[in-house]
């Protein structure tokens, strides 16, 4: 039989926040608004006698970095006209988002109608890509815009910043190892139209 057991310690602190309030209250209607944020943050502090290991997807767990963090090439020079220059994989943030922020608004109306939505913000971590280089080949990777991309087949790479370069040109996307980069966006939730029918 096998006996499963800790081989290590590790941290997590988080918060979370909220708070919702009346920004216009008349006869016609009212007008709700509300926000939440969390903050989630942790630590591995002792492996035992493991050592680093994979858990997939570009993710490690190693002491002093967050559970899990991603390893991969990080490109150092974004927004220059240059050649793209990447730092030797490493570990370079958490998998896990750090921030999230949500936001909603309700308008209510007379005669049951109400105007809804809801948005959030996520943001902290990273991620890493492995087609990258096979999408570029076809035109198809959604991080090169359409402009960058008709720039490298008319050969004009030069005007390109080092970013634009990396996201848009095949021999560039992965140099040394999975190619990590920010996680972070702002998603529109839901957008909602009701009436209360009597």
């Amino acid at each position: 039989t096998q006996q499963l057991e800790n081989i290590g310690t590790f941290v997590s602190t988080g918060i979370e926040l909220g708070v919702n309030a009346v920004a216009l209250d008349r006869p016609w209607g009212t007008w709700l608004v509300g926000a939440t944020y969390t903050g989630d943050h942790s630590n591995v502090v002792d492996l035992g006698d493991a050592k680093s290991y994979s858990v997939g997807g570009g993710a490690f767990v190693e002491v002093d970095y967050p559970l899990p963090a991603i390893r991969g090439s990080k490109l150092l020079n974004p927004d220059e006209i240059a050649e793209p220059k990447f730092a030797p994989e490493t570990l370079v943030g958490p998998a896990a988002p750090t921030t999230t922020v949500g936001v909603t608004t309700s308008l209510n109306l007379a005669r049951g109608i109400t105007l809804s939505g809801r948005g959030e913000y996520v943001g902290g971590h990273w991620l890493t890509f492995g087609g990258m280089e096979s999408q570029v080949g076809r035109g198809g990777w959604p991080e090169c815009e359409a402009r960058a991309f008709e720039y490298v087949k008319a050969g004009r790479r030069s005007e390109l910043t080092a970013y634009e370069r990396s996201m848009c040109i095949a021999s560039l996307t992965r140099p040394q190892g999975l190619f990590a980069m920010p996680a972070t966006f702002f998603k529109l939730r839901e957008v909602a139209l009701s009436v209360r029918v009597p």
